[in-house]
């Protein structure tokens, strides 16, 4: 896991393009020279020694022959699997790093590689000898990659922050995202972001730069979630192939030189990857994990740690994230997102890299993805009894409106009257059943100049995502999981990138194994919600596994931070209060004015949540110079 940097065209290039994000890759500095027919090229890279911790694993790297060059963040799980390959081949490899592997995997199968590769990734590979460049991420989007352009001059990097050292660059206000950010309170899944003219290629791109085509050029997908086919499988069947692909992908990520732990929460994703762990008895010596907890909280979950723990034999740290703390860290976490952060559970999970850092833990695993794929979400009932519904399944659909009810303590009405708007969109009220979304709060705190101009029809902010995504209201539980991964998954993920390197910590996360994801969308929708038990084909193939607690859990807390807690303290919402109206003061293009922390509102949470972005987006707007 790393920081990279490739340009074309910029001349008297600062180090901080590179440097700027030496907290990606503490542990070694790259920077290479090249000419072009379009201006100089540069590519550089910060290291964080994961694979082969020796100078062999030195980035930019280049093959033997010195034609081809790769920057690269992120690893390639299978890198031994695809090594053997190459060598059976007739490939000859200098080093032990995957990046050596990735490099000669791209010299032999050119673009094809990709399909080959089972990780997460972000790289540019410069061929110096016909001048042209080749651009990819992962399936997913796990790791991040941003581009600027400037006329005939073109970027390439980890983070939005290392483009404000190019000659030229100015920060400006994207304000058609800077309103869906305040209204959704989700960024980072789509092309455009807060920044002007910067760009993110997305999960599953590619894209090639030849020696005429830096001005014009167009990305191109070489992976498709959207296209895979429904499996037939048995719950007995499903459940068994679920527990060989997660345990395979539990045992590829934890290949390493350095030391790996993991996220503990108590919930049956983290449960789950620690109890994998306790099976792998190869893997117990040395691995921690850690978790976020609150005394005397409702959401304290350490019941739940303490079993898993228990029941594993891995050590466990817990960490009590302070909200005092969360004041002094929240500009810096600002800073390292490249964007706001849109709740204090980021800061609780911040916290956890933290600990582990101190622990000096260099590789992390997470749950990430587990809820998208494999229907964890309680608002997904909705889409799962629609189903039933248009596919006239009565019967079924009555049993889970009662099960839902008598599990979850969901009324009868309110379940009824989501299949409906589910099935017939006839408002826009369908798509907030669907997502379980509220109106937007956010609203109330705009200007109507910038709220008209940039939302002129008044949609929810749904509406307008799905439209940029090609997408429609999901009518059943295949589609909404696949819309979750492409709308709000890129946002988890850039925060479990952004928190974890921020201490230098690599995150791993097995449930986005493409073979995992894959096999989690083939299935039928009653082996992921049965009698409104969610991800049910987890729980079964990790029955023996997971402490019964854990797989009878039917609560969901997700990261749940007490945040509103929090701020009733009399010296935080004082700060808090403060900052509020300084940002309301200085951007009253957006802001409502007079909008402040001491207005006499009916609904108090309400009231929270707008203060909250507004703070988090003028420390956005302060710590980056942003102009309107």
């Amino acid at each position: 896991m790393c920081g990279i940097f490739f340009s074309i065209g910029f001349e008297n290039l600062s180090p901080q393009v590179i440097d700027s994000v030496t907290h990606r890759g503490p542990d070694g500095r790259g920077w290479n020279e090249f000419k072009s027919p379009n201006g100089p090229v540069i590519m550089a890279h910060r290291r964080l020694s994961i694979i082969d911790l020796s100078e062999d694993g030195h980035q930019p790297m280049s093959s033997q022959d010195g034609r081809y060059w790769i920057t690269y963040n992120g690893e390639i799980y299978n890198y031994l699997e695809l090594r053997q390959e190459l060598e059976s081949l007739g490939y000859k490899f200098q080093t032990h790093t995957d990046t050596e592997v990735l490099l000669k995997s791209f010299i032999h199968w050119g673009p094809d590689c990709l399909n080959k590769f089972n990780g997460m990734f972000a790289f540019v590979i410069w061929d110096e000898k016909e001048k042209k460049a080749f651009v990819a991420r992962d399936r997913f989007g796990i790791k991040p990659l941003y581009y600027y352009r400037q006329g005939n001059k073109i970027a390439f990097a980890s983070e939005i922050k290392q483009f404000t050292y190019l000659p030229g660059f100015e920060s400006k206000l994207n304000h058609k995202i800077a309103y869906h950010v305040f209204t959704s309170k989700l960024i980072h899944d789509g092309y455009e972001t807060l920044f002007q003219g910067v760009y993110q290629l997305l999960g599953g791109e590619f894209l090639s730069l030849e020696k005429n085509n830096v001005r014009s050029f167009a990305s191109q997908k070489w992976y498709d979630i959207a296209k895979v086919n429904v499996n037939k499988k048995t719950s007995e069947e499903a459940s068994k192939s679920f527990k060989k692909l997660f345990f395979d992908s539990v045992n590829l990520r934890l290949r390493s030189d350095v030391s790996v732990g993991s996220c503990l929460s108590g919930g049956i994703d983290s449960s789950s990857i620690v109890s994998m762990l306790g099976e792998l008895s190869d893997s117990k010596n040395g691995i921690k994990t850690f978790s976020a907890c609150y005394k005397n909280d409702p959401l304290d979950e350490s019941h739940y740690i303490d079993i898993v723990t228990k029941h594993t034999g891995i050590k466990n740290t817990k960490v009590y994230p302070d909200p005092k703390n969360f004041m002094n860290l929240w500009e810096k976490m600002v800073y390292h997102h490249d964007a706001p952060i849109g709740g204090a559970t980021v800061f609780a999970q911040n916290q956890v890299f933290q600990c582990a850092n101190q622990h000096k833990i260099k590789v992390m695993l997470d749950g990430q993805g587990a809820d998208e794929v494999f229907a964890g979400y309680h608002s997904m009932f909705g889409a799962f009894h629609a189903e039933l519904f248009n596919t006239l399944k009565f019967l079924k659909l009555i049993s889970e409106i009662k099960s839902c009810k008598n599990l979850h303590g969901y009324n009868y009405k309110a379940l009824l009257l989501r299949v409906l708007e589910t099935s017939y969109p006839k408002s826009l009220k369908a798509l907030v059943s669907v997502f379980g979304k509220k109106a937007p709060i956010s609203s109330s705190f705009l200007s109507d100049n910038f709220f008209n101009q940039y939302n002129p029809t008044h949609e929810l902010p749904w509406i307008q995502k799905l439209s940029d995504h090609g997408l429609t209201v999901p009518k059943n539980l295949y589609e909404l999981c696949v819309q979750k991964i492409k709308l709000s998954l890129p946002s988890l993920l850039h925060c479990e990138d952004r928190n974890s390197m921020m201490y230098g910590i690599e995150s791993r996360v097995p449930f986005l194994d493409y073979r995992l994801v894959e096999f989690g969308l083939s299935l039928q929708s009653h082996l992921k919600i049965s009698n409104s038990v969610t991800k049910k084909v987890i729980r079964d193939g990790m029955k023996k596994i997971l402490p019964y607690q854990i797989y009878d859990r039917q609560d969901k807390l997700g990261f749940a931070v007490p945040e509103i807690k929090w701020f009733k303290n009399s010296e935080i919402r004082e700060k808090a209060s403060r900052i509020c109206n300084e940002v309301v003061n200085m951007y009253p293009e957006i802001f409502k004015q007079g909008y402040t922390l001491s207005e006499n509102r009916e609904n108090k949470n309400v009231q929270f949540f707008d203060q909250f972005s507004i703070i988090d987006f003028g420390l956005f707007m302060r710590k980056f110079n942003v102009k309107v």
